[in-house]
């Protein structure tokens, strides 16, 4: 094959991946993996307990973790788009009975712990590593 084709496959395949992206579908991008220099963050509470780690698209929230059962009231008004994203990790099957059932990946702490907990977060303070110190003091 030649350079020239092998080229043009690429930028194919580069303008697919930009178009499903732009449509809010994560199908050709693989999910970020840990590795020993990793450090692990923990969401918990109203029955969450998730783990998950910063990544390079936001962060990533591993497989086994746990959702809360419920979801507050005001969610769906005051967090729509985490409301939303929630019934769609649901519908899409990577929550099933409130466990994640491979890795994913938020686009921001923020976004994964809303959704972990079924209301309004701000990501930077319900991330904690496993001695309580949150985020925020993490990446300061």
């Amino acid at each position: 094959m030649k350079e020239s084709q092998i080229a043009s496959m690429e930028e194919f395949i580069d303008n697919v991946k930009i178009i499903i992206n732009t449509l809010g579908y994560k199908v050709l991008e693989s999910v970020p993996h840990a590795d020993e220099k990793t450090v692990y963050l923990y969401c918990k509470g109203s029955g969450a307990n998730a783990k998950g780690f910063v990544s390079s698209g936001g962060f990533t929230v591993l497989k086994g973790s746990k959702v809360s059962d419920h979801m507050v009231s005001f969610f769906e008004l005051r967090g729509k788009s985490y409301f939303n994203l929630r019934n769609k990790l649901v519908d899409d099957r990577i929550i099933i009975n409130d466990i994640f059932e491979k890795d994913y990946e938020f686009n921001a702490p923020s976004a994964a712990s809303a959704v972990i907990l079924g209301r309004t977060s701000n990501g930077n303070i319900d991330w904690k590593d496993d001695t309580g110190i949150v985020l925020k003091d993490i990446n300061e």
